[in-house]
C-alpha cells in the first residue's frame, strides 16, 4: 500500500471480508437483519460500513443514539434508520416551573429528567425510528413529535436491567402507547444477558409471554430478540428480526455456520532498529530489563492511538510471519517490540491487531491479554491513526482526520 497520505501507522478496514460476512449471514438465517453500526461501526467508520450493509441487504440499519442516526440521515436520505438506545428520561409536563432552558438548544434539562427534545423532533421529521423503554417516554415522543408520526421499538426489561419497560408492567404499558397519538409502534424487543442457557431461556418465556397476553388484546407486534450471540445458539430466538453486530466485523463468540473475516487490521511499520546489551532498560519506568543482547524494533502508535499500555505484560505482534512481543511500556506515540529472533528491517510492516492470514492477531488472542472484551478492542482505536479502506484488495478510500483539517487533501 502507498502511505503517500496515511504515513507509517494505520487501521484496514476490508470491505470484502464485512461483505462476506455479511453475506454468508444473510444466506444461514431466514430473518431480516439490522445491521448494527453503533460507536463508529465498532470502530470501523459509521458511514461506510452503514452503506456498504444497507447494499448488501440488511433490512434496517441500527445506532445507539439519536446523533449517529442523523448523521447518516444526512448522507443517506433513504436509509431505514433505527436507534437503538435510550432518548433520556422523559421531561416533565412544558408548563412544570423547573424546566431550565439550555441556551445550547440541546439538551433540555427538567426535574426528574434528561431529554433533547430537538434531537427526538429531528429523528421523527427523518423518519428515524426511535426505541422507547416506558409509557412516560412515549407520551414525551408523542407530544415532541407535532402531529407527524413517530416511528416506535418498546424495548421490554426481560432481565438484562438496563434499559426497558419491566417486563411486570410491559402488557399494561404497551396497550397504553398504542393508544398515544402521532405513535406507530414497530415492533417490540428485548436483550439477553447470555450468561447461562437457563436464564436466557427464562427471559425468553417472559418475552413470549408478554406477546401473547398483547395478541390477547390484539396487539401483534414484530419481535426482536436476538443479536450476533443468540443468533445462531437460540435459532427459535430469531423471531421476526436479528440485531447483528460483532458479527459482522469478524467477532465470533460461539459456533457459526461460516468463519467470519476479520474486517478490522492494525498496522505500522518499523520506524527504528537498534541493538542494546544485557541488562539495558527500554522504556518507562524500568519496568523492562534485557536478558541478553536485544534487538528493539520502534512502532510509530502507541496509547493515545489506542494501544495500552498493559500489552506490556503478555502482548504480541505479528511480523513476517512471526510473533514479537512487547518490550517495556507502550508511549503515548510510539511502542517497542522485540525483534531478535526475527530478520526484521526498518519498513516492515507489523500487525498490532486483527487481519487475516500469518500476520494477524486474533481478537480473541488480544483481549484475553487485556482482560477484556473484542468489542472494546475494536473501538478503542483513536482516530489519530488514518483508517484505509480497501476491496479485494485495493486501496478504495482514506480516511484521516488530520489530513484534512491540517491541510486540506482531499482523501481519495
Amino acid at each position: 500500500m502507498s502511505d503517500k497520505l496515511y504515513g507509517n501507522a494505520w487501521q484496514e478496514v476490508d470491505l470484502s471480508a464485512a461483505r462476506y460476512n455479511i453475506m454468508k449471514i444473510r444466506e444461514s438465517v431466514d430473518v431480516p437483519i439490522a445491521a448494527v453500526v453503533k460507536a463508529d461501526a465498532y470502530g470501523h467508520g459509521i458511514e461506510r460500513m452503514a452503506e456498504l450493509f444497507y447494499q448488501e441487504g440488511a433490512a434496517v440499519i441500527a445506532t445507539a443514539n439519536q446523533r449517529e442516526a442523523l448523521r447518516l440521515r444526512r448522507k443517506f436520505p433513504d436509509m431505514p434508520l433505527w436507534v437503538m438506545g435510550a432518548l433520556g428520561s422523559p421531561p416533565n409536563p412544558p408548563n412544570h416551573p423547573d424546566k431550565s432552558a439550555d441556551l445550547s438548544g440541546t439538551p433540555v434539562i427538567w426535574r426528574g429528567g434528561l431529554i433533547s427534545e430537538d434531537l427526538v423532533e429531528a429523528c421523527v421529521k427523518n423518519k428515524i425510528m426511535l426505541s422507547v423503554g416506558s409509557a412516560d417516554e412515549a407520551e414525551a415522543v408523542s407530544r415532541i413529535s407535532h402531529f407527524e408520526t413517530a416511528y416506535v421499538q418498546i424495548k421490554i426489561d426481560t432481565g438484562f436491567h438496563r434499559l426497558g419497560i419491566p417486563a411486570c408492567d410491559a402488557v399494561r404499558d404497551i396497550i397504553r402507547i398504542s393508544r398515544l397519538p402521532n405513535i406507530h409502534v414497530a415492533g417490540i424487543f428485548s436483550h439477553l444477558t447470555l450468561s447461562t442457557k437457563s436464564a436466557d431461556e427464562k427471559q425468553d418465556a417472559l418475552f413470549r409471554n408478554i406477546y401473547d397476553e398483547l395478541a390477547e388484546h390484539g396487539l401483534r407486534y414484530p419481535r426482536g430478540m436476538a443479536d450476533s450471540i443468540a443468533l445462531y445458539r437460540y435459532p427459535e430466538m430469531r423471531y421476526d428480526t436479528a440485531r447483528v453486530g460483532a458479527l459482522l466485523y469478524g467477532c465470533k463468540s460461539r459456533e457459526t455456520p461460516f468463519e467470519p473475516m476479520r474486517v478490522m487490521r492494525v498496522c505500522a511499520r518499523i520506524v527504528s532498529i537498534r541493538e542494546i546489551e544485557e541488562g539495558d532498560i527500554c522504556g518507562y519506568d524500568e519496568t523492562w530489563r534485557a536478558a541478553r543482547r536485544t534487538r528493539i524494533a520502534t512502532l510509530p502508535i502507541g496509547y493515545a492511538d489506542g494501544v495500552p499500555r498493559r500489552l506490556r505484560e503478555r502482548g504480541e505482534t505479528a511480523l513476517n510471519g512471526r510473533r514479537a512481543r512487547y518490550v517495556g511500556l507502550p508511549c503515548m506515540d510510539q511502542c517497542m517490540i522485540d525483534v531478535t529472533d526475527i530478520p526484521a528491517k526498518i519498513g516492515d510492516t507489523v500487525t498490532l491487531f486483527g487481519g487475516n492470514g500469518a500476520d494477524s492477531i486474533s481478537f480473541e488472542e488480544y483481549a484475553a491479554w487485556l482482560s477484556t472484551n473484542r468489542n472494546e478492542c475494536m473501538c478503542a482505536m483513536g482516530r489519530r491513526v488514518p483508517r484505509v479502506y480497501a476491496d479485494g484488495g485495493e486501496v478504495v478510500a482514506v480516511d484521516d482526520p488530520l489530513v484534512r483539517e491540517r491541510s486540506g487533501v482531499q482523501c481519495p
